[in-house]
């Protein structure tokens, strides 16, 4: 991974005389006082407090400023003349927390001004905020500090602004807010974990993330009595508690599949697979919360075989494949809606209008929207093949109200067969990781954003020789940065490596990468999680069998 970048621009910073140092290493010569922590906003309203005076010393977390300019009047009533005697809007003072920026999060923006009915904030990306009025003359707002690739001295402009009756808006002096981004770098090791599950071997599947920005990770783990599935939260700091584990359906043999969360109540949908005495079905449970019960939401059919989980609003859908009558596969989604029989749709290649002249199979699945989009292969003769029947990455877009479906396969190239293993969907973009191969498969890593209707965003990304399929790519997440994250394998001369990349839909080098430090036995990354604040954990398996958990710099 690079390194962030971090030049020693520290002019604005107060330091205090001693401390400690993070990890990492901060800009040089910034000491923390509260033991190397940065205090970051949690998505919540903003302060109403009053501003901290500004004085001769300030905290290093804290940057405030009063802006040059000449006032008159008393207290209460103090005005700045413009050259014609009106009123022009005057910032007072300003306040960043915090100034120095350490983690995933929000640094608050709160503005005093006089004659002013708004602020503009301009950021060094270019973007424009227009602050929240929280009172007459005091504004706030908020920037978000997303990844360790921002590491580095920025600055946002402060331009008040007032509505004078007349066009455009009178604009008033703008004043410089600075402020000192020190995130982990990317691909930094910040946590690493792999230890049994009650004493016994396991791995994580699945992953997603809490409101209170906690990790939950769905994995199964082999006790005696035969396989079993749990749940385990936190792990950020690379230890549990007795109250962050959960053992799902434990007095069944079950083995894990997916997992979501309702990013806004924290409610739990596990998907898994229950052995029963007719066989095999597949399991969706509803935790309300973390540490309540489990409640059975939804049973599937001996046969059926179910790959992921997609959650709407006012539905969830588990998807996979469903051998029918021809014996061939037909791709399904299984809606389940609270109260309600779950409905069943299913999804047939038909290029010539010739049904079940093809298998398809359903990877992965998520909403973008009202859209169910659904991710994986088709096989059997394609366009152009004449004998040999091969796999073609598929993706399909199912709309949820007019129930029409749009079919999208691609064609050869640059091997003869594809899949798509993973799918993570940012607006009407399709984000996609699988690979390619030719007919005697030896798989190489791929991915693809295609655009809502079917259009390649860029040409794929090629990931390289994989050396087997068992490597994935497993599991892809979009972050908040601008980035895809990737969760897979890869054969280090004889070691099998926990790796996680990240990279821009139309760039074919790698953002960073993480691998662990400890490359001790078999290692395999199978899920990956990005919080809201861009923070990326991972999952997955490690030395000696045991379930892997991750961290990294992002």
């Amino acid at each position: 991974m690079p390194s962030r970048r971090a030049p020693l621009i520290i002019g604005f910073f107060v330091v205090a005389a001693s401390g400690c140092v993070a990890p990492w290493d901060p800009p040089s010569g910034v000491v923390c006082e509260d033991g190397c922590s940065s205090t970051t906003t949690d998505p919540a309203p903003a302060s109403t407090g009053e501003l901290v005076p500004t004085s001769s010393t300030q905290d290093p977390g804290t940057t405030t400023g009063e802006p040059p300019g000449e006032t008159t009047g008393e207290p209460g009533t103090t005005t700045t003349q413009g050259d014609e005697g009106e009123a022009v809007p005057t910032i007072v003072d300003f306040d960043v927390t915090p100034a120095l920026m350490q983690d995933n999060g929000l640094i608050k923006v709160s503005v005093s001004t006089m004659n002013a009915d708004g602020v503009r904030m301009q950021l060094d990306t270019g973007d424009t905020v227009e602050l929240d009025l929280e009172r007459p003359g005091f504004f706030t707002g908020q920037i978000g500090v997303y990844s360790g690739l921002e590491n580095d001295e920025h600055v946002a402009v402060l331009r008040p602004w007032a509505d004078l009756g007349g066009e455009p808006d009178v604009e008033g002096e703008p004043v410089d807010a600075p402020y000192y981004v020190a995130l982990p770098p990317p691909g930094y090791e910040q946590v690493w974990n792999a230890d049994p599950i009650e004493g016994v071997s396991g791995f994580v599947v699945a992953m997603a993330v809490l409101p209170d920005r906690r990790f939950v990770e769905l994995g199964t783990y082999y006790p005696p009595d035969g396989p079993r599935c749990f749940l385990r939260v936190g792990g950020e700091d690379g230890q549990w508690g007795p109250g962050d584990f959960m053992s799902v359906l434990p007095s069944s043999h079950c083995t894990a599949i997916d997992l979501t969360v309702n990013p806004e109540t924290g409610a739990l949908h596990v998907l898994v697979n229950r052995k029963g005495d007719q066989g095999v079905r597949w399991w969706l449970g509803e935790i309300s919360s973390w540490g309540k019960g489990t409640k059975q939401i939804g049973v599937g059919e001996v046969g059926d075989e179910a790959l992921a989980l997609a959650r709407h609003p006012k539905m969830l859908a588990v998807c996979g494949a469903r051998k029918v009558a021809t014996e061939d596969l037909d791709a399904f989604a299984m809606l389940v809606r609270p109260g309600q029989e779950i409905e069943e749709r299913l999804f047939d290649y038909k290029p010539k209008e010739d049904p079940h002249q093809f298998s398809e199979t359903v990877r992965d699945c998520a909403f973008a929207g009202d859209t169910l989009v659904l991710a994986g292969e088709a096989w059997g003769l394609h366009e152009q093949d004449v004998i040999t029947e091969r796999d073609r990455l598929a993706v399909v877009e199912h709309d949820m109200v007019t129930k029409e479906t749009k079919w999208i396969v691609a064609g050869p190239g640059p091997g003869t067969q594809s899949r798509a293993l993973a799918l993570a969907i940012d607006g009407d973009r399709y984000n996609l990781a699988g690979y390619t191969c030719l007919d005697e498969c030896e798989p190489e890593g791929d991915l693809r954003t295609y655009l809502k209707g079917g259009k390649l965003l860029a040409p794929p990304i090629a990931l390289g020789p994989l050396g087997s399929d068992a490597f994935g790519p497993h599991d892809i997440a979009w972050s908040p940065a601008g980035y895809m994250v990737i969760a897979l394998g890869e054969l280090q001369g004889q070691s099998y490596t926990f790796k996680v990349q990240a990279f821009k839909p139309d760039s074919l080098e790698p953002l960073w990468t993480f691998t662990p430090n400890d490359k001790q036995g078999l290692q395999i990354a199978y899920a990956v999680a990005v919080d809201p604040y861009g923070k990326v954990c991972a999952g997955g398996i490690g030395e000696a069998s045991y379930p892997a958990f991750a961290c990294m710099g992002s």
